[in-house]
């Protein structure tokens, strides 16, 4: 099996994060991105622990959103959940 084997019959999600708007209207000293943000993920599988946090760590790796965010030195917190359907 791959990495992309994985498919989940249902994933929930929530976010929250902190934007100040300045830094999109160009005010100096603002950052035009967020300074944090927090996700929790919730995936709804009967796959074992371990193909799920192989899941956990190649999403991490992989998204480009997660990337670019990295790069602009934002905060980032996500809490995975396994949750059996």
């Amino acid at each position: 099996m791959s990495d992309t084997d994985l498919l989940p019959p249902a994933v929930d999600m929530e976010a929250d994060g902190e934007v100040d708007l300045r830094g999109s209207r160009g005010v100096a000293g603002v950052r035009p991105c967020f300074n944090w943000v927090r996700l929790r993920i919730r995936i709804h599988t009967d796959e074992p622990q371990d193909r799920f946090d192989r899941l956990a760590r190649n999403v991490g790796y992989r998204c480009p959103v997660m990337n670019l965010s990295r790069l602009a030195d934002v905060d980032v917190e996500i809490r995975w959940q396994r949750i059996a359907p």
